[in-house]
């Protein structure tokens, strides 16, 4: 409408909550909005000499690769994931993207639109309830064990590995989130060490 013609497409975009960034053919960013910019904290300008796929934590980096060389090949008109990207100063933001091919007059894919919102607060609050949930099936472990369990140290043994994994990840998403944790954090690999030592002995 009229009111849109006289703001902008431009500043439309640079107004929206959601970081909006566009890849060309060579899989490098062409634009990029602020909220974007903001989100990894580069520049538009720094962004253009980068791909998506550079920005992506390692381990999503597979899953996404395919499903653009689908979005390319025309086969994927859109796709949606969760996935970490690293900023600039080295911390990682959980996104949700939203992923569209763009096409010439001819039809050919000549790049990918993304818009992208940061999820790290869900993933955070997520991965607290299931540390909590974790938590209480200890606890109700502990509970029964006199009756139900003969050896309740293999048990928590194995566990372990699951509080070990989650430690790092509660880390990352409590900087993320604002939130000191490095300390806390710290002090459960402290205990978890010491539970395994004990165990094997």
């Amino acid at each position: 409408g009229a009111a849109l013609d006289s703001v902008g497409w431009s500043n439309v975009l640079e107004s929206v909550a959601v970081g909006i960034a566009v890849t060309a053919a060579d899989l490098r960013f062409t634009r990029a909005n602020r909220r974007f910019c903001e989100m990894l904290g580069f520049s538009e300008a720094e962004l253009q000499s980068k791909a998506p796929l550079d920005l992506t934590h390692p381990d999503d980096r597979v899953r996404e690769a395919s499903l653009v060389d689908e979005a390319f090949a025309g086969r994927l008109g859109e796709y949606h994931v969760e996935k970490r990207l690293r900023r600039k100063d080295g911390g990682t933001v959980w996104v949700s993207v939203v992923a569209s091919a763009l096409h010439d007059g001819a039809g050919k894919v000549v790049g990918i639109i993304y818009v992208v919102e940061d999820v790290s607060e869900r993933k955070f609050l997520e991965r607290r309830l299931a540390i909590a949930d974790r938590m209480a099936s200890i606890g109700l472990l502990a509970d029964g064990v006199a009756h139900e369990i003969n050896n309740p140290l293999t048990w928590v043994m194995g566990n372990l590995e699951f509080v070990e994994e989650e430690i790092d990840e509660t880390a990352n998403l409590l900087t993320v989130a604002g939130m000191e944790g490095d300390a806390h954090c710290a002090a459960v690999r402290g205990l978890v060490g010491e539970i395994r030592t004990g165990g094997e002995r």
